[in-house]
């Protein structure tokens, strides 16, 4: 009797042992109060596993290629988006908690139940995605990277579905959403040639068909304002950045002297379709830039009749999303996504 007595006071000290050590483990985690709050103690091991894996894996990288690091990962500032890391066996290893802002889906959630590719990337795009983890056979660089840059279709979490339909009706039929995916593929074993990890930034395409309120601070927008011919009548300050003129060089010149030619009949037609009153219209353009090199643009334009440099006459309204290549491809094969 007695040792049975102190083998389960033993057990139980135990227990309040493990559960101890995992609430202040639960503390330690980079996440909110709230999420904190209602984690499982399995959920809270998984966590911790994620970012342990995720700073092990970012000490590596850091050797080889400091920007690529833990601070800025090498990307710009002012784009919005989520980190992941994939291994080649398209397993997840760590997403940054801010994807449920994106897709709806818990960080948590997806990390604890073991997710794969395939629980995140629409099923048309898997293939694509996988090819896209791998580094050829004769690649002889571990700890070197590839760099990668696509464009795929990820799935939206069924609550963050429900909550769409009640802002964007049109949507609501929508499972996924266009994310367009910069990073880098690494081989961090040079035990086990065929592990790679894909460590990237990930944000959507979608953006509001014409942004009212375009950050200042946000430099992938420019705006032109323009009488119904096209000819310049006021543009943003950010537009020097991308097209190499001053606001003032630009006053009275013609929209269309900054169009690539292979795009001037994907120009008219917006044109047209503007000025007929056709409301919101957007196209996918080559534009030149003051240098001759080009930058792609996603143009929403809008036909505005009242607007503070002319309340007399009607003018054309441009804002306009630079692109990159990759963005910009899957613009002209999936077409408009509003």
């Amino acid at each position: 009797m007695y040792s049975s007595r102190s083998t389960s006071r033993a057990s139980k000290e135990r227990r309040d042992l493990i559960n101890k050590e995992i609430d202040e483990l639960r503390e330690l985690l980079p996440l909110t109060k709230s999420t904190k709050g209602h984690l499982s103690y399995i959920q809270v091991m998984s966590a911790a596993c994620a970012y342990i894996r995720k700073g092990n894996y970012f000490n590596k990288v850091s050797y080889e290629d400091p920007v690529y690091g833990q601070t800025s990962f090498g990307f710009h500032q002012v784009i919005p988006g989520f980190l992941i890391m994939v291994s080649s066996a398209e397993k997840l290893l760590y997403v940054s908690e801010n994807i449920t802002d994106y897709l709806g889906h818990s960080m948590v959630e997806l990390i604890s139940k073991g997710a794969f590719l395939k629980d995140l990337v629409d099923e048309e795009d898997l293939h694509f995605v996988w090819n896209q983890l791998q580094i050829p056979a004769n690649y002889d660089g571990f700890y070197k990277s590839n760099e990668r840059r696509f464009v795929c279709r990820m799935l939206k979490s069924q609550c963050f579905k429900r909550r769409l339909l009640d802002c964007v009706a049109e949507h609501s039929e929508n499972r996924s959403t266009p994310i367009y995916v910069k990073g880098k593929v690494y081989h961090l074993s040079p035990e086990d040639s065929q592990t790679t990890v894909l460590l990237a930034l990930c944000y959507p395409l979608l953006e509001p068909s014409i942004p009212k309120n375009i950050d200042k601070q946000d430099t992938i927008w420019f705006t032109t304002i323009h009488d119904l011919n096209l000819r310049i009548k006021a543009a943003s300050e950010s537009i020097k950045f991308f097209i190499g003129f001053t606001q003032s060089q630009l006053l009275h010149r013609s929209w269309y002297q900054f169009v690539h030619h292979n795009d001037l009949q994907e120009a008219v037609s917006l044109h047209c379709r503007v000025r007929s009153g056709g409301g919101q219209c957007t196209a996918v353009l080559r534009m030149l830039t003051r240098d001759g090199c080009v930058i792609n643009v996603k143009t929403n334009a809008d036909l505005i009749h009242q607007d503070d440099v002319d309340p007399y006459s009607p003018v054309i309204h441009f804002s306009n999303r630079v692109l990159s290549n990759e963005e910009a491809d899957y613009y002209r094969v999936y077409g408009n996504v509003q």
